[in-house]
């Protein structure tokens, strides 16, 4: 069968629709449809981000501000005395590393040479 180029566009220009009388529907014009932002999966987000965030510096600032082993510094509170008068210590009344009050007595000199300063320091 040989079809000639006469009847392809003769049977192109008529279809078994043409002879109905009906209008065809026009197509309905779609609108884009913006998409909205769901804003509350939003929220949660970005409060989880900003929790997460504000616990991290805390950690962060507890880790840096709790003092270190290497941190450490040992200072030594040593008092140097120099006796007024000269002798022997007889008696030490205070044991190591006691914490000494005003008045008490830090040691004792032997009384011999208490005495001879005594009387060396008072005039005639």
């Amino acid at each position: 069968m040989t079809v000639t180029l006469t009847e392809i566009i003769s049977k192109r220009g008529k279809m078994p629709d043409d002879d109905d009388e009906r209008p065809s529907l026009e197509p309905q014009i779609r609108v884009p449809v913006r998409r909205r932002i769901q804003v509350v999966p939003f929220l949660i987000t970005l409060g989880t981000v900003a929790l997460a965030g504000l616990l991290g510096w805390a950690t962060w600032a507890v880790y840096m501000d709790v003092p270190w082993t290497r941190d450490a510094t040992v200072r030594a509170y040593v008092v140097t005395m120099a006796p007024e008068v000269s002798g022997r210590i007889v008696e030490l009344p205070v044991a190591p590393e006691a914490v000494v009050g005003g008045g008490e007595a830090l040691y004792a000199a032997g009384p011999p040479l208490v005495a001879g300063g005594r009387g060396l320091s008072q005039a005639p």
